[in-house]
């Protein structure tokens, strides 16, 4: 597994704890034909996470109340790719 097989799936674990915009994240999921198990038992390879993480985050609303919680993780997991 590799560094951003593990920080996916610790970041999926988060967003659905932290309540962290999941119906927008279930919808990337669904576009990338990925699926929770997909990234938690790292059955996908990082540039597939890394466009699905990319295109997730451009989703976002963009106002200040997202810089929260899993932001940082996620925004640290696209910078670095």
């Amino acid at each position: 597994m590799t560094s951003i097989q593990e920080r996916s799936a610790a970041l999926v674990i988060d967003i659905f704890k932290d309540q962290y915009y999941p119906s927008i994240f279930d919808m990337y999921l669904t576009k990338h034909n990925m699926s929770v198990a997909d990234i938690e038992l790292y059955k996908r390879i990082d540039k597939q996470l890394v466009n699905m993480w990319q295109d997730f985050w451009m989703a976002l609303p963009d106002e200040p109340c997202i810089r929260r919680g899993p932001f940082f993780m996620l925004c640290d997991l696209c910078e670095s790719s």
